[in-house]
């Protein structure tokens, strides 16, 4: 895959939102407004920011590397703190970032955009950085996978 490993996770979280923006000022309708918009927007970029950080201290805590365009230099499998829950904790509090813009913004039409960064993320970067793991880890690995989600 020509654009696996190749663009940083949080540069694709910025494109997308960018993408939700231009979304957002281009099409008319389709706007939602709710006196809980601006508490579920804090509610989700606090969440995804806990979630990052949290994860971020595990990965230091292992020893290991947080370097998306090399998992092939990890040296632990992380699988304690969150990602006991998700084998993707980061990706999933870029995703609750661009959750809380898609609220911000009041766009249904920025669910598109949501579908796409999923995709996009999950064919070019973690399905890549899941081949190394195999690799490093094995049979580890595999069970790992077998009893946690790679999103949620």
């Amino acid at each position: 895959m020509k654009l696996a490993l190749k663009v940083p996770p949080p540069v694709q979280a910025l494109v997308c939102g960018i993408l939700m923006w231009v979304i957002d000022r281009q099409l008319s309708g389709g706007q939602l407004e709710s006196a809980m918009q601006l508490p579920m927007a804090i509610l989700f970029a606090v969440s995804g920011i806990v979630l990052v950080v949290f994860s971020m201290l595990a990965f230091r805590r292992a020893s290991t590397t947080v370097d998306p365009f090399h998992p092939e230099e990890a040296t632990q499998l992380v699988v304690d703190g969150f990602f006991a829950y998700s084998r993707n904790p980061m990706y999933v509090s870029l995703l609750f970032v661009l959750i809380s813009w898609a609220i911000w913004l009041g766009s249904v039409y920025n669910v598109a955009a949501l579908v796409l960064f999923v995709t996009y993320i999950t064919f070019f970067q973690i399905k890549p950085e899941e081949e190394a793991m195999r690799s490093l880890f094995g049979e580890t690995y595999e069970h790992y996978c077998s009893r946690v989600r790679r999103w949620i």
